[in-house]
């Protein structure tokens, strides 16, 4: 059988209405099982695993590689825009349309008569518009509603240098000097809050608020209704992984001033959290090993947003080059006729070492590659 849309040029030169109606039949009766049996929830892990994937095409380099998985990722889109279009929510017209007329109001610099001259003013520009909408504010901002210089988020897609929480548990201290030392590197520095603003002593409990992702009840109160506007810290519902999740309330946190003027501040902030956890893993407390492991992961990722790395990237990265260089070590062991179970740990490192000089020169473009340490 053969779909209805083969006239690429003429009715549908980008091919979307193909796809659209490929998708279509897909999940219409006599389509395919398992494409009708799928669910938005049930697709939940696919979004993730092709948008991953997308990465990974881009850290080759590889255009037909990266063309196809920019496919797949295509794919997830009009299944959901499908399923949504089945249950009389809405269509893929409504997300094409709906995306387009956000790209023209977060754009008035190119399609109005606003004027942006620099990357800073579309930041503080774009800021604005989306404080204004998630207020229910319609129209433009106004100059008086926009940011402070450096306040404004990114529309790039690639994650900013500008880095994120500073006093949070992101880097955490311990019990002793909890206030003190976050209100001191508080009293210096651009965008330090206010004297006597509460939160610059207490952010630094953020990673301890277990219950639910965010600063933690006594500072989200200090903004009212919990965050209602486009910069709240709880502004939005978080995804699945806990990386991304640090990432992103660090980078709202940020804008609340809550930061470290320089990639020193978290660095230094590194050290004193692994001294913690070497304490905690000295006196064998389990629940206080989790906290403190907790605490190095969440400085990691601030610091490695002030280094501009996008901490999910790098960690998926290291793990792709773990399972390379394990597979090799795998193929040398069996040349030899012998498992990995069955060696000794001194010739696993000889193996190990082997298989990192053999993948040398190989990967190219990886920032994990060369930041990771593995």
């Amino acid at each position: 059988m053969t779909d209805t849309f083969v006239d690429r040029s003429r009715q549908d030169p980008y091919g979307f209405a193909r796809l659209v109606e490929l998708v279509r039949r897909l999940r219409a009766p006599g389509g395919c099982p398992w494409d009708r049996a799928q669910t938005h929830r049930s697709l939940r892990r696919f979004a993730l695993e092709e948008a991953y994937e997308v990465v990974e095409a881009i850290d080759r380099g590889d255009p037909q590689h990266l063309a196809e998985e920019l496919g797949d990722l295509l794919l997830q889109v009009l299944l959901h825009a499908q399923i949504a279009a089945e249950a009389g929510h809405f269509d893929v017209a409504d997300v094409c349309h709906r995306l387009a007329d956000k790209l023209v109001r977060r754009h008035p610099h190119v399609f109005g008569q606003m004027e942006a001259r620099s990357a800073a003013d579309v930041q503080r520009l774009w800021s604005a518009i989306k404080a204004a909408e998630a207020g229910g504010r319609p129209g433009l901002p106004s100059p008086a509603d926009e940011p402070a210089s450096g306040d404004g988020k990114t529309p790039a897609p690639s994650p900013p240098a500008v880095p994120p929480l500073a006093a949070g548990r992101a880097g955490t201290g311990g019990a002793s000097g909890e206030h003190g030392g976050a209100g001191d590197r508080y009293g210096t520095g651009p965008g330090a809050p206010a004297a006597g603003n509460p939160a610059a002593g207490r952010v630094r409990e953020a990673a301890a608020d277990q219950g639910a992702p965010g600063l933690p009840p006594d500072v989200r109160s200090q903004s009212g209704a919990r965050a209602a506007t486009a910069g709240g810290v709880d502004a939005e519902d978080w995804p699945p992984s806990a990386l991304v999740q640090a990432y992103r309330i660090q980078e709202r946190a940020a804008r609340s001033g809550l930061d470290w003027p320089d990639p020193q501040g978290p660095r230094a902030k590194l050290d004193e959290e692994l001294a913690e956890l070497d304490e905690a893993v000295a006196h064998g407390d389990p629940q206080r090993i989790e906290e403190e492991l907790g605490d190095v992961l969440f400085i990691l990722v601030n610091a490695g947003r002030h280094w501009g790395v996008y901490p999910e990237a790098a960690l998926l990265g290291a793990v792709r080059k773990f399972r390379r260089r394990v597979r090799l070590m795998e193929e040398q062991a069996a040349h030899q006729g012998r498992r990995l179970e069955d060696m000794s740990p001194e010739e696993l490192d000889h193996l190990w070492e082997a298989a990192k000089d053999r993948e040398r020169g190989r990967i190219q473009g990886s920032s994990a590659e060369h930041k990771s340490g593995i």
